[in-house]
Formats: structure tokens, sequence, C-alpha cells
């Protein structure tokens, strides 16, 4: 039983892996699109790699698991959620000041 477990658990956390790196591909490709004059933006999938990591830090049964749990903080997309409350005032104060100066 406790080889499913890691089997699964290994599998999870590599699922959430693999949406860090995907993640990372999107804020690279934005990055170069915006080099490049356009303006089409690639989305990121902000929760999911921190719901993968959870999942797998529950199902494996070792106890000493914590380790798991720093994938989601390599998560550009977790970043900005994290940063959103701080940096939202700013940009709606700038984005209505737009809107008077027009």
């Amino acid at each position: 039983m406790t080889t499913i477990q890691a089997i699964f658990s290994g599998a999870a956390l590599l699922l959430a892996t693999c949406v860090v790196v995907m993640n990372w591909a999107c804020v690279i490709e934005c990055l170069r699109n915006k080099k490049r004059g356009d303006v089409r933006t690639h989305s990121m999938i902000p929760l999911m790699s921190a719901m993968l990591a959870y999942a797998a830090y529950l199902l494996l049964p070792h106890t000493r698991n914590e380790w798991m749990l720093i994938v989601p903080f390599l998560d550009p997309s977790i970043w900005s959620m994290l940063s959103l409350p701080f940096y939202l005032p700013f940009y709606l104060y700038r984005e209505a000041k737009k809107k008077t100066d027009t």
C-alpha cells in the first residue's frame, strides 16, 4: 500500500513540477512577445501547482516530506497572486488618473 501511495505522490509532484515549468515558459514567451511589440499574452495556471504539491504531500507515507511544499513557491503565478493585493491599488490609481487626464 505504501508503494502505491509513493507512486501516486511522485506522480502528483511531477505534475506540479511540470506546471511550474510551463508557467515559467509562459512568462518567458510573454517577455519575448513584449520585446517584439506583440501584445498577446499567454495564460498561467495559478493554483494548480500548489494543489498538486499538497496532494503529493498528503499521499507520501513518510513523515519528513515538507520539502515538497517548496515547489509552489517556485511558481511565478503564485508570486503574482501574492503580490496582487499590494500592486492593485497603484494600478487602479494609475488607470483612474489616465481616465481623468483624457
